[in-house]
């Protein structure tokens, strides 16, 4: 098994190292959208190009000639790129800097990172002495956040590595069982990149939150094993007598996990982002992979390396159980009420949540392109630009209707300034470009449709926004409400899949309860402190739902199984802590510290995911503790049934 084992994983680790990012993030790109559509039709009609915005300027802040030789040089070795169609150099607004808007013309596959950076390394290597270069624009920031990103993932999973092992470390005091922890998440992380290699797919910035999600899910799978096999070896049970009772024990609430965490994922599939819909697929396809390997490498592992008996639980434990079961029978109705009156609060504090991205502040202030953007941006008011399409029929006396549209637009609060003079295509189609100020997705929305609006008035017919920002900022606000959308169809997957688990559709629903209200009181919590949704926290609902369910799963499995024996209500619930308490609370532990470990993350998505994880996994430890105990009491308190 092992041997077998081996050899998938190396074949996985040979695929998952070739692994390379997209520099344009093209899976973050809806497909099929009427977004993609509208680029689809400027491209037919006009060169599809990029904008890459250049600032030139002094380093000790004096005045730069732009007529000057060395300028007009510099000028001269960027129009001679063959990657610049076009380069338009902007009014100086401020002394001592010099604007360029390079138009890139992309590859015959439609990439632009090559021409991007070219284009860059030559203003660099050209530019005059004393000065120095800032670069900015769509292309930029798209290679720069898939680098990012790509390096945020290198730097956390060692991160989360090392705090899980030393955590493991602290618990079992074993080297040989906190090393056998990771072979399930490990193998299931180096299988889904090697297929996802084999597959064609680059990494993305949706895609780089795999590797940290199934090591922290697949851990928390190999403690439920480890807590079952402590239990029996401590009652005097051999180390292969212990491993086939544990597995025979752990196999079906195991696969009952699995289903109910995929139907989490797949959730995720409905997206029209393709980043977001094979996350999903390939997050389902890994929790199944970790936890066969949790059932069969693990065991093989301990049996071939672990031959230390572990200590004997306490005496008082089942007791201790017993009585905190009836504390929370006798308060039944005030943990439920609390957390009903806390529900329907935060609840009602979603109709404050709010959309808005800001790509570019998802980089530290001291980032490179960060910097640039904001200095460009002070000088020429912004480096973003979108395209304003104007399919005919045109009015009478269309280049009259531009001017006075040109103008209008421009009035815009957030609209800089028209780029260049509108161009039209032999099929008559005019495009009119324009600069925009720096702005999250929700201002840039409502700046969308007020230019379509004031064409419109104009008398164009079919005005449409379009280009790569307009794609980025509609893609984001789709992302996020699809998501929330998605999540609707998450609960009701999880609800069936533990009812029909179960075998109980009133256990599937109760069990529902305390792992929905997590995520209604982070969501809540978000809108209560004014913080908006973004592409990242958006995700979180359907991916945390999917993972923090495991533990009611167990907990009820057991109690079931206790109920079916004969046990009365309190009696069933203590038991099941007895059980399975002490592995749902490590395994809660490791779930809160490996997914917490990215608030140390350089980048802003990186710890806004992260925080907003921890923080619903210690609320559904909570809610696993105290409510769902409640709710099985409720209304029964005394009673046989």
């Amino acid at each position: 098994m092992l041997v077998l084992f081996g050899l998938l994983s190396a074949w996985g680790a040979r695929g998952m190292l070739r692994l390379e990012p997209d520099p344009q993030n093209t899976p973050m790109h809806s497909v099929g959208t009427p977004e993609a559509r509208s680029i689809q039709l400027r491209n037919g009609d006009f060169p599809p190009e990029t904008k890459l915005v250049l600032l030139l300027e002094s380093r000790d802040g004096s005045a730069l000639d732009a007529g000057s030789e060395e300028v007009r040089d510099w000028l001269a070795a960027l129009r001679g790129l063959p990657a610049v169609r076009n380069l338009v150099v902007a009014p100086e607004d401020a002394p001592g800097a010099l604007v360029a808007v390079a138009d890139l013309v992309p590859g015959e596959d439609g990439s632009y990172a090559e021409q991007t950076r070219g284009a860059i390394n030559s203003a660099r290597a050209h530019r005059p002495k004393g000065t120095r270069v800032f670069a900015a624009g769509h292309p930029v920031a798209e290679i720069v956040l898939a680098r990012e990103l790509a390096s945020e993932e290198d730097t956390t999973v060692p991160r989360i590595l090392v705090v899980l092992l030393v955590t493991l470390l602290l618990i079992y005091r074993s080297p040989v069982t906190t090393l056998g922890a990771f072979l399930p998440s490990l193998g299931a992380i180096l299988l889904a990149g090697g297929l996802q290699h084999a597959l064609g797919f680059p990494k993305d910035p949706i895609s780089t939150l795999l590797a940290p999600t199934l090591l922290s899910i697949g851990v928390a799978t190999s403690v439920h094993l480890f807590e079952h096999l402590r239990a029996h070896r401590a009652r005097g049970a051999s180390l292969e007598e212990a491993l086939t009772l544990s597995v025979r024990e752990l196999r079906r609430p195991t696969i009952l996990t699995a289903l109910t965490t995929l139907a989490g994922f797949l959730g995720l599939t409905t997206n029209p982002i393709p980043a977001v819909a094979r996350f999903g697929l390939f997050a389902g396809l890994g929790v199944v992979l970790a936890s066969f390997f949790a059932l069969t490498v693990l065991p093989a592992w301990l049996l071939l390396f672990s031959r230390r008996r572990p200590p004997v639980r306490p005496a008082l434990a089942a007791a201790r159980h017993l009585e905190f079961t009836r504390g929370v029978e006798r308060h039944a109705g005030l943990v439920i009420g609390v957390c009903l009156a806390a529900a329907v609060g935060l609840g009602l504090a979603w109709t404050r949540l709010r959309v808005d991205t800001t790509p570019i502040k998802i980089l530290p202030p001291d980032d490179e392109l960060r910097v640039a953007t904001e200095r460009i941006s002070e000088v020429l008011g912004g480096v973003d630009t979108f395209d304003l399409l104007l399919p005919p029929p045109a009015p009478a006396l269309a280049p009259l209707h531009l001017a006075e549209l040109a103008a209008e637009v421009t009035a815009i609060p957030g609209v800089v300034t028209q780029v260049a003079p509108p161009r039209k295509s032999d099929g008559g189609t005019w495009l009119s470009t324009f600069l925009i100020e720096p702005s999250g997705t929700a201002t840039r929305e409502a700046l969308f449709a007020r230019a379509e609006a004031v064409a419109r008035d104009q008398g164009w017919a079919d005005p449409i926004v379009t280009g790569e920002t307009v794609q980025m900022a509609r893609d984001s606000e789709r992302l996020v409400r699809g998501q929330l959308e998605g999540l609707g169809l998450t609960v009701l997957l999880v609800a069936l899949s533990m009812a029909i688990g179960l075998g109980s559709l009133r256990l599937g629903l109760l069990g529902l309860i305390p792992n929905v209200l997590p995520c209604v009181a982070v969501y809540g919590g978000m809108a209560l402190a004014g913080r908006s949704l973004s592409v990242a926290t958006a995700m979180i609902g359907s991916v945390m739902l999917g993972v923090i369910v495991d533990d009611t799963v167990h907990l009820l499995h057991t109690y079931a199984a206790e109920r079916r024996g004969g046990l009365q209500r309190h009696d069933a619930i203590a038991a099941a802590l007895g059980r399975v308490g002490r592995p749902v609370v490590i395994t809660s532990l490791v779930l809160f510290l490996g997914l917490g470990v990215g608030v140390t993350g350089r980048l802003e998505t990186t710890r806004a995911f992260s925080l907003l994880a921890a923080l619903i996994v210690a609320t559904a430890l909570l809610a696993n503790l105290f409510l769902l105990p409640a709710l099985l009491t409720f209304r029964h308190r005394g009673a046989e049934t």
